[in-house]
C-alpha cells in the first residue's frame, strides 16, 4: 500500500492551498483601478456610475472564494511537513510539468554545483557586492535623471542581499538535468529592471510575435501546409545570454 508521503506527491502542483490575498494589496489595486476609471471617464471613453467608487473601496474590504482544497486532509499536511523536515530529501518543481519531484539532497546539491563551476557564466566572490551595487547603481541614476528631462529614475534605498540559485528538474531528458532559476527578487536592483522592462515593452514588435505557444500553434493549424518550421531551444535561460551584446543591440534599435 502507498504511503500517504507518495500519495501527496502523486497530487501535483493543480492540488494546493492559495495563500489569502493581503488586504492592502486588495486596496492599492483597487485604487489604481478607480484611478484609471475616472482617466476613462474624463477622456469621455466611459460613463462613470457615482456609486462606484465606494462599491469599489467596500469590495477591498471582502474576502471571495475558497482558499482550502478540498482533496487536501490533516494527513496529507503532516505528510508534507515530514517531507520538508527530512533534509535528505529536496522538494523541487519540475520543468515543464505540473509535478513535484522528489530528489536526493546531495544529488540536488552536485548538480547546483556543476552549474556554478562553469566560470564562463559565474566567478566565485569574496564578499557580499549589495552596498557596492547600491552605489554604482545610484550614481548612474544620477548621471541619467541630469540629463534626462522625462522620465525621472528613482534612487535605490533600503535593505537587500544578493540573489540566489535553484534549480527545477527537467524530468524530460536524459539525467534529469536541472534548469538553473537565479531569483532576483531581493535584489537592489529588483524593482529597478521592473520599471525599466514597462519602459522598453512598447518598443517590442508584436505583429510577428505570439504571447503562448496556443496562438503558434492554432495559426499554423489553420495556415496551408507550406514552408519550414525550426526551433531554437535556449540554454540555461539568461545565463547563456550576452549582456553586452544585448544591451548594444537595445540601444541601437531604439535611440538610433
Amino acid at each position: 500500500m502507498a504511503s500517504v508521503d507518495s500519495l501527496l506527491a502523486q497530487l501535483g502542483l493543480n492540488c494546493h492551498v492559495l495563500s489569502k490575498p493581503k488586504p492592502y494589496s486588495k486596496r492599492v489595486e483597487i485604487e489604481v483601478l478607480l484611478e484609471q476609471i475616472h482617466h476613462l471617464a474624463k477622456d469621455g471613453k466611459v460613463e462613470v456610475n457615482p456609486n462606484i467608487q465606494p462599491e469599489l473601496i467596500s469590495e477591498a474590504n471582502r474576502s471571495r472564494g475558497s482558499f482550502t482544497s478540498k482533496l487536501l486532509k490533516k494527513r496529507h499536511f503532516d505528510a508534507a511537513k515530514r517531507l520538508r523536515s527530512n533534509k535528505d530529501i529536496t522538494v523541487r518543481r519540475a520543468d515543464k510539468a505540473a509535478v513535484f519531484v522528489l530528489i536526493s539532497t546531495d544529488e540536488y546539491l552536485s548538480k547546483i554545483d556543476d552549474i556554478l563551476m562553469d566560470s564562463t557564466k559565474f566567478k566565485r566572490i569574496h564578499r557580499d557586492p549589495t552596498l557596492d551595487i547600491i552605489r554604482s547603481t545610484n550614481k548612474t541614476i544620477d548621471a541619467i535623471n541630469a540629463k534626462n528631462g522625462g522620465v525621472k529614475l528613482t534612487k535605490i534605498s533600503g535593505d537587500f542581499k544578493p540573489g540566489y540559485l535553484y534549480g527545477n528538474v527537467k524530468t524530460h531528458k536524459p539525467g534529469n538535468p536541472l534548469l538553473p532559476i537565479i531569483s532576483q527578487i531581493p535584489t537592489p536592483t529588483y524593482n529597478l529592471a521592473k520599471f525599466l522592462n514597462q519602459l522598453l515593452t512598447p518598443f517590442i514588435p508584436t505583429q510577428h510575435s505570439y504571447v503562448s505557444s496556443k496562438d503558434f500553434l492554432d495559426s499554423i493549424n489553420d495556415a496551408p501546409a507550406r514552408g519550414i518550421i525550426s526551433s531554437l531551444d535556449v540554454e540555461f535561460l539568461f545565463t547563456n545570454v550576452p549582456i553586452i551584446r544585448t544591451i548594444n543591440y537595445i540601444c541601437d534599435t531604439i535611440y538610433r
